[in-house]
C-alpha cells in the first residue's frame, strides 16, 4: 500500500476534487488546534467506515444527517437525504457481499474530513448475476463535511477503471 505524506496527499486530492480542499490545504491546522473534536471526528469516520463493512445498512444511516448530501463523482450520482441514500443502499446490498475500508491518510480541518483509503470487497456484477462473484481492491477519496457529529455532505472519488476490471464490468 502506497503512504504519502500529508503535503503529498493534500497535493494528489486537490487535484483529484478540482479544488475542493483549498482551504483545508491552505488552512491545514485550524481543526487540529480544536485538539478533542478532530480526534472525534477522525474517530467517527473510522467508525462509520467498520459500520459499511457490517453490510448494515440501517447502522450505516446512523452517521448520516436527515438532511446529508451524498455524492458520487465516479458512478455520477447525487443522493438527498437519509431515505434516498437507504434506497440505494438497499438496492446495491444483495450485490455486495464483503466490504472493508483500509484508511491510509485522515485529515481533519475544523468540521471537515478527509481521507484517502482503499476499499476492498466481494461483488456480484450487476449485468450478470448468475456469474461467480468478484473480489476487488481499488484506491479511493472522500471528502465530508460535519455538523453536530453527524455527516451533512460527502463527496467520494473511486478508480473506477481498475474496479471495473477486477470485478468484470464493461461500462
Amino acid at each position: 500500500m502506497l503512504n504519502f505524506s500529508r503535503r503529498a496527499f493534500l497535493s494528489r486530492s486537490a487535484k483529484l476534487s478540482g479544488g475542493t480542499l483549498f482551504n483545508l490545504a491552505v488552512n491545514p491546522i485550524s481543526g487540529m488546534q480544536k485538539g478533542r473534536q478532530s480526534r472525534s471526528l477522525a474517530q467517527i469516520v473510522k467508525d462509520c467506515y467498520t459500520a459499511y463493512g457490517s453490510l448494515d445498512v440501517e447502522r450505516v444511516l446512523t452517521f448520516y444527517a436527515e438532511d446529508c448530501l451524498f455524492e458520487d463523482h465516479t458512478f455520477h450520482f447525487s443522493l438527498r437525504g437519509k431515505d434516498e441514500l437507504r434506497k440505494m443502499f438497499n438496492r446495491n446490498r444483495p450485490l455486495i457481499l464483503e466490504l472493508q475500508f483500509d484508511i491510509s491518510n485522515l485529515i481533519v480541518s475544523g468540521n471537515w474530513v478527509v481521507t484517502q483509503h482503499t476499499q476492498s470487497g466481494l461483488t456480484k456484477n450487476p449485468n450478470a448475476p448468475d456469474t461467480a462473484p468478484k473480489k476487488y481492491s481499488v484506491q479511493g477519496a472522500a471528502i465530508l463535511e460535519f455538523a453536530h457529529g453527524s455527516i451533512v455532505r460527502q463527496t467520494d472519488y473511486y478508480d473506477v477503471i481498475t474496479f471495473n476490471k477486477q470485478v468484470g464490468h464493461n461500462p
